[in-house]
């Protein structure tokens, strides 16, 4: 009996050490692909412009999506995405295209992603994945991160 439970156990351990390792594996293989001031988005609106966009698919799958975009419109896609946008002010936009430039330079500070003035929404899973949206009214600038974790 006690064999028996010794090699259950053995067992599991063994699966537990390959899940982990494939985990490992998808993670430092998925590359991103990024596309700057080119793409388009389907479900963006049609007044979306200088459109940059970078994916990474499969397990821990990452999109993030910055754009120009009229005010109004961005209301609009908020609304209909059900985005419960908040006012926002001095806030960082923390999960840009590393391959943009930052949004603005401050005098005294430098380079910053700060947004002003504009909205933002953030729905975070316990896993920590999610989505994250900032709004820069002053730039007309949406930024948008999404992640499956």
């Amino acid at each position: 009996m006690k064999i028996t439970l010794k090699r259950i156990l053995i067992g599991i351990v063994c699966i537990l050490i390959l899940g982990m390792g494939l985990i490992a594996s998808a993670l430092w293989t998925s590359d991103y692909k990024t596309t700057l001031h080119t793409a388009k988005i389907d479900w963006l609106p049609s007044s979306a412009t200088d459109i940059s966009h970078k994916i990474r698919t499969g397990f821990g799958a990452v999109e993030q999506i910055e754009c120009t975009l009229p005010e109004k419109d961005f209301l609009a896609l908020a609304a209909a995405k059900d985005w419960k946008i908040e006012p926002a002010e001095q806030c960082m936009a923390s999960l840009r295209i590393q391959e943009l430039p930052k949004l603005r330079i401050i005098p005294d500070f430098g380079p910053v992603d700060v947004v002003l003035k504009g909205y933002k929404y953030q729905s975070i899973a316990v896993n920590g994945g999610g989505i994250s949206v900032w709004y820069d009214a002053d730039l007309q600038r949406m930024i948008y991160a999404t992640s499956i974790r």
